[in-house]
């Protein structure tokens, strides 16, 4: 049936964005899919277990090597874009550097110490980073060609290879795509997260094809990554099926879960959570303080589903107390849980998380905080102008910005009481509105 398509997965979080949405859906009615998963994956059951092959992660030192790797690649491309050479600086620079470069989110998950920023700025160096890359390259080739075979996969029989790019603070995606284009293989990269081209890594290979999510990615390709040869088609993402697609199996993320009509009032607000989680709670008290005394309105809080400050029995508790509704069971964490609050909510309020691009999606008006709580050395306001996929967002329809705490209460009701206006032209630009399953198959159905 059709073409043989590979998938490789080799990061727990990309079951979600693209098994979880049933990405691949159309294209399994016309194509073989199959998956290739790294053994970290073992045991989820999204999968049917037919079209599933494991490979191993890379050892352990290989694993290390290759964020060191990143790193250097990181610390020598770093000027790029304001949004690299702060993160570059707060990770790998000297001290006196990092403390003048604190940075806006939380960077404490990078457990990096004076040894590695050491090797780090000396891998940077053209000559020793190049030779480094040649010998990954040999080394990645002879792992993946030898542990393919023990698993008793065809290199002949495999065709296209579709390979997510995440942003991870890895050379991951660079080793897969390296391998595959030196066996000739036609690879297909697919985007990930709204801000994976611009904030975190640099690619250094060169897929055949890259999917993107709008025209803002493809600045961000262009003017960051440096590809050759890559041919650049855009489908918007799979995340944004409820919105995007005409398809009916999707109707059901646009009716708000029945669990939750009964704790909402007919207005409601979403205040979506960041990947950090670092100021959720202090936002969350000064909406509550803000709307206190309206009995018309309800707040619905959604933390980040991948959150690095986990919400604790006691803070559920006492945000309950206070009359918020939050979202923390593990179906609340699925992909399209939240689709239909985002549709439904006469504000959504968060820091700088995807909602922002699935509110303007839906024409709802969104207010970001632009403040935090920690110690900063600038105005998080101004931050937001350093970040390459919010570049610009503050001038968008819909969008409504609170610059400091004492400000946010009337920011808050300015917002609420604003009309809501089309912002969907300003959206696509974001991410295409597309039916990406489908603009995938055309993708491929044209190779």
């Amino acid at each position: 049936m059709g073409r043989s398509i590979t998938v490789l997965l080799y990061n727990y979080k990309q079951l979600r964005g693209f098994i979880e949405s049933d990405f691949f859906y159309d294209i399994s009615l016309h194509h073989q899919v199959n998956y290739l998963l790294t053994e970290n994956l073992l045991g989820q059951r999204l999968l049917d277990n037919n079209t599933v092959k494991y490979i191993p992660n890379f050892p352990k030192i290989a694993q290390a090597s290759g964020n060191l790797i990143a790193g250097a690649i990181l610390w020598k491309y770093r000027r790029r874009a304001m949004s690299y050479f702060f993160r570059a600086n707060s990770i790998y620079g000297f001290r006196k550097l990092r403390c003048e470069s604190t940075y806006y989110i939380d960077i404490s998950k990078n457990k990096v110490n004076n040894m590695d920023r050491l090797i780090v700025r000396l891998l940077a160096i053209s000559p020793i980073m190049k030779a480094l890359l040649l010998i990954r390259k040999f080394y990645v080739h002879i792992f993946l060609r030898m542990h393919l075979k023990q698993n008793k996969i065809s290199l002949e029989k495999l065709d296209l290879i579709l390979v997510p790019h995440s942003g991870l603070s890895t050379i991951d995606f660079d080793d897969y795509i390296n391998f595959f284009k030196k066996i000739k293989k036609t690879t297909i990269a697919i985007q990930d997260n709204w801000d994976s081209l611009g904030t975190k890594t640099f690619i250094m290979s060169n897929p055949d094809y890259f999917c993107i999510w709008g025209e803002q990615s493809l600045g961000h390709l262009q003017s960051f990554h440096r590809l050759r040869g890559t041919k650049v088609r855009l489908i918007g993402s799979p995340r944004m099926a409820p919105y995007n697609s005409s398809n009916s199996r999707f109707d059901i993320y646009k009716k708000i879960p029945n669990e939750l009509v009964l704790n909402l009032k007919s207005d409601f607000i979403l205040f979506a959570g960041t990947g950090d989680g670092l100021d959720d709670q202090y936002i969350l008290d000064v909406i509550t303080k803000s709307i206190r005394g309206d009995g018309k309105i309800s707040i619905i809080y959604k933390p980040h589903p991948y959150t690095r400050h986990k919400l604790t029995e006691p803070t559920i508790n006492n945000l309950t107390l206070k009359g918020v509704v939050v979202l923390n069971s593990e179906s609340s964490k699925s992909v399209f849980y939240h689709c239909s609050l985002v549709l439904n909510a006469k504000l959504v309020i968060t820091q700088f998380s995807t909602i922002i691009v699935e509110s303007l999606l839906c024409d709802v008006k969104t207010l970001i905080p632009a403040f935090v709580q920690a110690k900063v050395k600038f105005d998080w306001s101004y931050a937001i102008n350093t970040v390459p996929h919010l570049l610009g967002i503050v001038g968008f329809p819909n969008i409504y910005v609170s610059k400091n705490y004492e400000t946010f209460k009337k920011d808050l009701h300015l917002a609420l009481e604003a009309p809501n206006v089309s912002s969907q032209n300003a959206a696509n630009w974001l991410c295409s509105k597309l039916d990406s399953s489908s603009a995938l198959l055309k993708i491929i159905d044209s190779i």
